[in-house]
């Protein structure tokens, strides 16, 4: 499908969603089209005519008389909200439904010709003029005071689509591609300071008790061929067992859900041709009852792994291998609606999203085909090619990165042989720093601890099995967290505010 038969298909039906009375679905799926094309006329007018307040009709109605200046109905709505209520104000959207509606019909009889026309052009022309002043009239007469820095911009506009029945048999949701030329990840290089010594701020004098901490951890017992969900105290102590058949867990911001990966089994089905399988798919479950997990990826053919949830949980980016080698998905955890978000032939694993929902940190070998290096992800861009800039430039392979709760750094693993060892380093890739050097231990998995004093991650430096520890911000002290004989196989503390606030 083309991208103006995305386009096209996005329009109708967020048209259809207004014209049955779900305006929330019409203005996300108009949004949708705005996103990809903010010059759509027919997109604003009916935008327009979902939103609820004259704050945002008003805009919607500006930018459709700066596309088109002879569009009389947007002009006479435009008016007809001079004095009526405030910016709050709930309006009908009856009468611009019907302009809306005949605007549709007499689009399609015009069709691409009418910008052939120089008359329209010079029209446009006019229009952009005409629209910049009574938009700088608008926002100079009803200033918006700055966004609270919980209130940043979130990527849903900028790529979620619109919700579709399952694709094809083997995949549920939209599956969005765009021209190989434009996906490739670009070659942007920061390349990575001299390792320093031990340059990062220390931990606060009086660090918070690690039996106020709680962290959730998979781990497999003997004879079981999946590992289990656990729970328990940041210094191991109160360990529960939550549910069977988890791995890959993982918190939204405000540590409310959790995200975790769990093997399903499929039946043959004669009547589609699907074979049996068994794949491993994505689960989202609120924190305080994982037994209540329900199941967001239906990919059936192909197993989805290392989910991120997005800070407010809406959003989840995992890795999956559906097209042959491992890339970066996006999936709407209401909609089920997926975004492919790299499509190149290397591997890009090991997705963390930055606590202001701005940029994704993951491992990709783009640079040294075999090799990791770490990379961060602009998935805000609007242009939706989510440009990409490199961090590290480290001797063998770095992976795993995971942003502190602030965002201000990134813990990650480099494995100068096979052996890994955990790093930190500066959130543009600068003053990197060694935290642990046992040459015998395999150190894997970092995360951090709510306060953001200390770095955990999971290790074998006592014994054979993979257990959780933590090590201080100087690298000088390591402490060992739980005391279990089986392998843990995937960690994370789980997120609270207060620690934040301190």
């Amino acid at each position: 499908m083309s991208a103006n038969d995305q386009l096209e298909t996005l329009l109708r039906r967020g048209i259809q969603a207004a014209r049955a009375g779900d305006r929330e679905t019409a203005r996300s799926l108009l949004e949708a089209v705005i996103a990809r094309d903010d010059s759509h006329e027919l997109a604003w007018i009916w935008l327009a005519s979902t939103v609820t307040t004259v704050r945002e009709r008003r805009i919607c109605l500006e930018k459709v008389l700066q596309l088109n200046p002879n569009n009389t109905r947007a002009r006479e709505a435009l008016n007809a909200l001079v004095g009526v209520g405030g910016d709050n104000a709930v309006l009908d959207s009856s009468e611009l439904e019907r302009h809306a509606s005949q605007q549709l019909s007499s689009s399609e009889q015009a069709g691409a010709g009418l910008l052939a026309n120089p008359l329209v052009r010079i029209g446009l022309m006019l229009a952009l003029v005409a629209g910049l002043f009574l938009l700088s009239t608008v926002f100079f007469r009803t200033p918006e005071p700055p966004p609270m820095p919980t209130d940043r911009p979130r990527p849903t506009q900028a790529i979620i689509l619109t919700p579709t029945p399952v694709l094809s048999p083997t995949f549920s949701g939209l599956l969005v591609t765009r021209d190989p030329a434009t996906q490739m990840l670009p070659p942007t290089f920061t390349p990575t300071p001299t390792e320093l010594p031990s340059a990062t701020p220390t931990p606060t004098d009086t660090p918070f008790p690690l039996s106020e901490f709680v962290v959730f951890y998979t781990q497999r017992n003997a004879g079981q061929s999946q590992p289990g969900l656990y729970r328990a105290l940041g210094d191991g102590s109160d360990e529960r067992g939550l549910v069977e058949n988890a791995t890959d867990v993982t918190f939204d911001f405000g540590g409310q859900n959790i995200a975790f990966v769990r093997e399903v089994v499929y039946a043959a089905n004669e009547e589609t041709g699907e074979t049996a399988s068994t794949v491993n798919e994505i689960f989202i479950a609120p924190a305080n009852n994982p037994n209540n997990a329900r199941q967001i990826t239906t990919i059936r053919t192909h197993s989805a792994h290392s989910p991120t949830l997005s800070p407010d949980g809406r959003l989840i980016v995992f890795v999956s291998n559906f097209d042959g080698d491992e890339e970066l998905w996006l999936i709407d955890a209401g909609s089920g609606v997926t975004t492919q978000l790299t499509q190149n032939e290397w591997t890009d694993r090991d997705p963390h999203w930055s606590p202001d929902g701005t940029l994704l940190v993951f491992a990709s070998d783009q640079a040294s085909p075999g090799l990791l290096d770490i990379y961060t992800l602009n998935i805000l861009d609007p242009s939706g090619t989510y440009p990409v800039t490199r961090l590290t430039d480290d001797s063998g392979s770095s992976y795993a990165p995971r942003w502190s709760p602030d965002g201000t750094r990134i813990a990650y693993v480099n494995a100068e042989s096979v052996r890994g060892n955990v790093f930190l380093m500066n959130a543009d890739g600068s003053r990197r720093t060694r935290l642990t050097r046992d040459a015998e231990a395999d150190d894997r998995r970092p995360d951090w601890t709510p306060d953001g004093q200390f770095v955990a991650f999971l290790s074998n430096r006592e014994d054979e099995v993979y257990q959780v520890y933590l090590v201080d911000l100087r690298g000088r002290e390591v402490q060992r967290v739980t005391q279990d004989e089986r392998d843990i196989t995937a960690m994370s503390f789980q997120p609270d505010v207060r620690f934040r606030l301190n």
